[in-house]
C-alpha cells in the first residue's frame, strides 16, 4: 500500500480531477478540509488523537465518520460503511492523529482505506494529516 506525499496544490489537482487515493500531507486539517469543501466534495475528519488501540478508533470512526446505525464496530463493518460513504463529487476524509495508535491498528485502517480508494464507487481520497 503506497501513500503518496501530496502538497495543498497536489491534493487541489487530485480533487479536481475526481482522483481516488490514500495520501499524506503536511497542511493544517482545516486547510485539508477547505481544500474539500471547495471543490463541494464531502468533507469527513476522523480525529484519533489520544486513540492508543482498535477499540478507540473505530470509536472514534463511529463518531466522526457518520457511519450507519448498523456499524459494528470491527474492521469489516468499517470497510463496509466505507464503501457506503459516495456522493456526486466524491469523499475526502482527512484523518489526523495516528501517531499514537498501536502498529496493528494504524496498519489496518491504511489497508482499509487505500482499499476504499481502490474501489469504483465514486471519488474517494483520504488523507493522512500531520500537523
Amino acid at each position: 500500500m503506497s501513500v503518496a506525499e501530496v502538497g495543498p496544490q497536489g491534493l487541489a489537482r487530485a480533487l479536481d480531477a475526481g482522483e481516488s487515493g490514500l495520501f499524506r500531507s503536511r497542511p493544517p486539517v482545516r486547510r485539508l478540509l477547505r481544500l474539500g469543501l471547495d471543490r463541494g466534495w464531502r468533507v469527513l475528519h476522523l480525529d484519533t488523537t489520544g486513540v492508543t488501540d482498535k477499540a478507540g478508533l473505530l470509536a472514534a470512526a463511529e463518531r466522526d465518520l457518520e457511519l450507519p446505525d448498523w456499524f459494528g464496530h470491527n474492521w469489516d463493518a468499517l470497510a463496509d460503511s466505507l464503501s457506503d460513504l459516495v456522493d456526486d463529487r466524491g469523499v475526502l476524509l482527512v484523518w489526523s492523529g495516528d501517531a499514537e495508535l498501536d502498529p496493528d491498528t494504524r496498519r489496518t485502517t491504511r489497508e482499509i482505506l487505500a482499499e476504499r480508494a481502490g474501489e469504483a464507487r465514486g471519488a474517494f481520497v483520504a488523507v493522512l494529516a500531520s500537523d
